[in-house]
């Protein structure tokens, strides 16, 4: 696997609302993985039980995951399409929450 500076999975309900979160996030000295949410049935949970957290998610097991939601994410024609795209920015300031 080459380097990944993050590998993210994120399933969301038709609202918007993040249903389950799997990241892992590589800043060189420090590795961090996350979950949070109900498994979802395609989900192998001993992948997230391995040693090293970069074993835990990466780009094998996403193209795992969409697969069985049956998107072939390795398919060129997934990427392109005959409809417009949305496209939505956000730019976020130096602002206090």
């Amino acid at each position: 696997m080459k380097h990944c500076p993050g590998i993210f999975f994120h399933r969301l309900s038709p609202y918007l609302e993040s249903k389950r979160v799997v990241h892992y996030i590589d800043e060189g000295s420090r590795k961090v993985f996350y979950q949070d949410g109900d498994l979802l049935p395609f989900e192998k949970p001993e992948y997230y039980e391995r040693k090293k957290k970069k074993d835990r998610m990466n780009p094998e097991i996403i193209v795992e995951y969409m697969s069985a939601m049956g998107w072939n994410i390795l398919d060129e024609n997934f990427w392109t399409s005959t409809k417009k795209a949305y496209k939505d920015v956000i730019i976020w300031k130096n602002k206090k929450l």
